[in-house]
C-alpha cells in the first residue's frame, strides 16, 4: 500500500504516524512502515510504503487511521494505492 499525503509537518505527522503502529500491525501491517519518503521539491509532501497481509484489511484501516489523524497534520485528500507484490527483485 502506498499513501500520498499532503501534511502540515512531516516530522509532527511522522509521530503521529508512529503512534498509530500497534493499531496498523493489530489489523495486518507488516513491519511498520517500510520506506517514508518526503517529496524533494515539496517538503510537505509525505509518501509512505506499507505492506499488509490482506488489502481488505488495509482498506478498513485506511479510513480508522485517517480518522484517527489529527486534522491540522493532514492538508488535503490522501492519495492511497492498494497494490500486489509481483516479485521483490535482488538489490
Amino acid at each position: 500500500m502506498i499513501i500520498r499525503h499532503r501534511v502540515g509537518e512531516v516530522a509532527q505527522w511522522k509521530q503521529a504516524l508512529d503512534e498509530n503502529a500497534r493499531t496498523r500491525e493489530g489489523v495486518g501491517s507488516r513491519g511498520g512502515v517500510l520506506v517514508l519518503f518526503q517529496n524533494a521539491t515539496d517538503p510537505r509532501e509525505a509518501i509512505v510504503l506499507l505492506e499488509w497481509s490482506d488489502p481488505d484489511r488495509a482498506r478498513v484501516h485506511r479510513f480508522k487511521g485517517e480518522e484517527a489523524m489529527p486534522a491540522p497534520l493532514l492538508h488535503e485528500r490522501t492519495d492511497v494505492y492498494y497494490l500486489n507484490k509481483v516479485k521483490r527483485l535482488a538489490t
